[in-house]
């Protein structure tokens, strides 16, 4: 009966994962640039994306979902992941500490990696 996701839905989703990180960059550097932002703003930017991101596709992977959301969704994530590796090398280069940012990074492959896992084995049943 209900085989989609309600559009709104997939608003609000969207809004968490895309458009709330933005406004926080928006909000304290009054930029659209996250390159702009100093390191714990950074990192909570990173953690807004990323945090955001996955639970849409938590959410998403519990109801029946549109086919193009979960790609857009790993498209989105890679370059989440791009921009922390920009701003990691940003870092080494100015002998700044990216401990923090490492294991974000590394946490962001491992869940990445578990959600690809758990969207195929979804796909395939």
């Amino acid at each position: 009966m209900h085989n989609k996701i309600p559009y709104y839905w997939l608003l609000i989703i969207f809004f968490l994962g895309g458009v709330l990180p933005l406004l926080y960059v928006n909000l304290v550097t009054a930029q659209w640039n996250p390159f702009a932002m100093n390191g714990h703003h950074f990192i909570r930017f990173y953690l807004l994306c990323t945090g955001g991101s996955y639970l849409s596709l938590l959410v998403t992977g519990y109801v029946h979902r549109p086919v193009v959301y979960p790609v857009f969704i790993c498209w989105w994530l890679g370059g989440i992941f791009i921009i922390g590796l920009a701003r990691l090398g940003q870092g080494m280069y100015h002998g700044k500490a990216v401990g923090y940012l490492v294991m974000l990074l590394l946490g962001q492959l491992i869940c990445w990696r578990l959600g690809m896992t758990f969207l195929i084995k979804k796909e395939t049943d």
